[in-house]
């Protein structure tokens, strides 16, 4: 494993301390933030997936990009879409 540097607020590290020690889920703060990065690294994949599988079945115009945004209420992902701008142009040029 790799040693690196993390700067959080005082909240997260608060609320982090709650998490960690004898009386808490995790046995350190090391394993607490592995298994959050693990965790958000697999989400994260799951939704590029998704995203690939989506963009496969849809003819998406080049000039447009379809974003996973957010979910509702029944846990379904709401994708956005967003114009690309090039070299600052706003007219497709």
């Amino acid at each position: 494993m790799k040693i690196f540097t993390v700067n959080l607020p005082k909240t997260y590290l608060k609320a982090i301390e709650l998490l960690v020690g004898n009386d808490g889920l995790y046995p350190s703060r090391s394993e607490l933030v592995r298994v959050a990065v693990k965790d958000f690294l697999y989400k994260k994949i799951e939704l590029i997936k998704r995203y690939e599988e989506e963009k496969k079945k849809v003819k998406i115009n080049p000039n447009f990009v379809k974003v996973p945004w957010e979910k509702d209420q029944n846990g379904i992902t709401i994708f956005k879409k967003f114009l690309l701008i090039k070299n600052g142009e706003t007219n497709g040029k």
